[in-house]
């Protein structure tokens, strides 16, 4: 189908599209970090911008500049991780089990900000097929991994950006900073204890086996994997919100009257529209009943049993 292969380029190109981004972006971190860190010239063009955030003593450690970093290295993996999850089905995957994991899918393309191409994922077509994913297991191994890494590559960034500090700047004026590093430090190695051991085991290739399983292990992983969806279906529901607030936030159009305030409006109320749609129909499809963990299509298995029996 003609629409079907469009919307699945569209998928592939954007996701990779977002892969270059995510890399330029940390390219320019570090070298921002390489070139700035010792001093910022003053007829720099760019020293007034990057003296606002790049991280120069162990107290700006504990200050607001430390969540640029964080910021940067969680948008970061979580655009590898979550573009890397979208090119792979829309690059590798059959038809069928592209459309099986649309709503994954479509979770991972919201995670990073990226509407119109969750929108296509959702306008997939609901054919029926046969799939030993469940979505809930998809949305463990890349969205629960982007966090996983985004928290162990901040560990290893804050460390880097310590490392690089002159000799004079490497120690704590402020109590307050200094404790507020420790805050930061733990929770992030907390996160990171936490997530190897949830989000470890749903690497496994015999994850929908054990899933299946009776006893402690099998009710551990459906308790992660119910977790794990209940956080991005809140998630979902916050960029719902966030879309409604901004029908009356932003630019005040209103003060100036006219026709660009009325347009401003409506393109608010489309995208909110827009958000409640795609939002509603993932929520949908993450909670469905999955029959044992599988996906049951009739019409591709019977024409499965058609061709084996040609």
């Amino acid at each position: 189908m003609k629409n079907f292969k469009f919307r699945r380029g569209f998928i592939a190109v954007m996701a990779i599209f977002g892969l270059i981004v995510g890399l330029f972006m940390i390219g320019g971190y570090l070298d921002a970090l390489i070139k700035y860190t010792d001093s910022i010239e003053a007829q720099d063009p760019m020293a007034a911008f990057f003296e606002q955030i790049i991280i120069r003593s162990y107290d700006e450690l504990g200050g607001w500049k430390v969540t640029v970093l964080l910021f940067v290295v969680f948008t970061f993996s979580a655009s590898i991780i979550c573009n890397f999850g979208m090119a792979k089905y829309a690059i590798t995957s059959s038809d069928e089990e592209l459309i099986n994991n649309k709503w994954v899918l479509a979770v991972l393309s919201l995670s990073i900000g990226s509407i119109w191409t969750a929108f296509l994922i959702t306008g997939l077509p609901n054919q029926s097929s046969k799939s030993t994913k469940n979505p809930r297991v998809l949305i463990v191994r890349y969205l629960g991994g982007s966090w996983m890494a985004g928290a162990i590559m901040s560990l290893a960034f804050i460390a880097i950006v310590m490392a690089m500090l002159p000799e004079a700047s490497k120690q704590f004026t402020s109590a307050s900073s200094e404790q507020n590093f420790t805050i930061v430090m733990a929770v992030l190695g907390v996160i990171s204890a936490i997530s190897l051991m949830f989000v470890g085991p749903f690497y496994s290739k015999n994850i929908i086996n054990h899933l299946k399983a009776k006893g402690f292990i099998g009710g551990y992983l459906r308790f992660i994997s119910t977790v794990y969806a209940v956080i991005a279906s809140f998630l979902m529901i916050l960029q719902v919100i966030s879309a409604f607030l901004q029908i009356f936030g932003g630019r005040n159009e209103g003060s100036n009257g006219g026709i660009f305030a009325l347009m401003y409006l409506i393109a608010r109320f489309a995208y909110f529209m827009m958000m409640m749609f795609i939002v509603g129909q993932i929520l949908k499809g993450i909670w469905s009943k999955e029959d044992d963990y599988e996906i049951n299509i009739p019409v591709y298995e019977s024409t499965l049993s058609q061709n084996q029996h040609a």
